[in-house]
């Protein structure tokens, strides 16, 4: 086995040779690119150089160790604070609120006496308010102080409640609007709500008010909100107006005598001819109106009418072409929900109309 092992040794060695010989001139002709990596990868494996002597060689290399390195993030500056905002904006604030809210749209503009049932209205209320006169004159800087702003939106409240009475739809809508300014107002700062309170507006109120262990009535029949300015106009001592208290007393009186007697005739009308005992029989056993009932219950909001009690939904469906009621709730149904906010201020449509929809 020796003699046969180095007889393929010698056979095979010149081979070898010229192997390495060509291995070693191709290293000497490689490219540039491939020599250069070699250095890169020969400085990467290399060790670390001693530090520099000196400290500006060592803030050098900080320096360039910094600039290899990610960018540091620039420190933001911190936010400014918020300005505090003074007492006539934060009144407005709640202004605008109301401006912006559905049952605003009765409210928004200057009363106008050509409308049906309004012709003695400048001779009951001679001081008119409403809510864009409000934004004029706080965009006119004829407010100096929140009293003054807080005073006009009660204002506007009281005339309704004068003229209207605490019965109809506009008062009822005024009373929301009242109990949404007064839970804005009860949220301000302690000083602004001593500016902006009851007592500082109508200090008659405050001190005619019983004490709290009396009980308080609310204003609606569910219960609830309790308006101690609806309490206070309904009472007979507040006036919007410069009249003579008698003056005052008897308008009051002539149109409540044609209300009263408006409404007695009505419902002599309806006992005679709509609710005769038979029809009365009829609608004891039909089950579909408590069904209608819970239905607008749960839609009036957001169909933006006021709640109808049993009692005007059997009148409403006895006389759908006469029934303002209807119209006003089938209008509301047919326009688009974006009209719904303004239903109150324009006419509903006729029976003809809504009926062929």
């Amino acid at each position: 086995f020796q003699s046969l092992y180095v007889k393929t040794f010698c056979s095979l060695k010149p081979v070898l040779v010229m192997k390495i010989v060509k291995m070693e001139e191709d290293e000497e002709t490689t490219s540039p690119k491939k020599q250069r990596r070699k250095r890169k990868l020969r400085k990467d494996f290399s060790p670390e150089p001693s530090p520099p002597d000196s400290e500006e060689g060592s803030e050098e290399g900080e320096e360039k160790k910094r600039r290899r390195g990610r960018r540091k993030k620039k420190k933001e500056s911190p936010p400014e604070p918020e300005k505090e905002l003074t007492d006539l904006q934060q009144i407005y604030k709640i202004v605008e609120h109301l401006v912006a809210s559905s049952g605003a749209a009765a409210f928004l503009e200057r009363p106008d006496d050509s409308m049906f049932g309004m012709s003695d209205y400048y001779e009951i209320v001679t001081k008119p308010m409403w809510l864009k006169e409000v934004e004029r004159k706080y965009e006119a800087e004829e407010y100096t102080t929140a009293t003054e702003v807080a005073a006009d939106v009660r204002l506007m409240l009281e005339n309704c409640y004068h003229y209207w009475g605490p019965c109809d739809t506009l008062s009822k809508r005024a009373l929301k609007l009242e109990q949404v300014f007064e839970n804005r107002i009860a949220a301000l700062p302690e000083n602004v709500q001593k500016l902006c309170s009851l007592e500082a507006t109508h200090g008659d109120i405050v001190k005619e008010e019983p004490d709290d262990s009396s009980p308080k009535k609310s204003n609606s029949k569910k219960g609830g909100y309790v308006s101690k300015l609806l309490n206070w106009v309904m009472s007979g001592k507040g006036r919007s107006d410069d009249k003579p208290a008698s003056t005052q007393e008897t308008l009051n009186k002539a149109r409540r005598a044609e209300r009263e007697a408006a409404e007695k005739q009505l419902a002599q009308w309806e006992n005679d001819n709509l609710l005769t005992p038979i029809v009365k029989d009829q609608i004891a056993s039909m089950w579909e109106f408590p069904v209608i009932g819970q239905f607008l219950h749960l839609v009036y909001n957001v169909l933006n009418i006021d709640p109808i009690s049993h009692l005007e939904l059997e009148r409403m469906l006895l006389m759908p072409q006469a029934s303002n009621t209807l119209a006003t709730l089938i209008t509301s149904m047919l326009i688009p929900p974006l009209f719904r906010a303004k239903l109150e201020v324009g006419p509903a449509m006729p029976y003809s109309i809504w009926t062929e929809r």
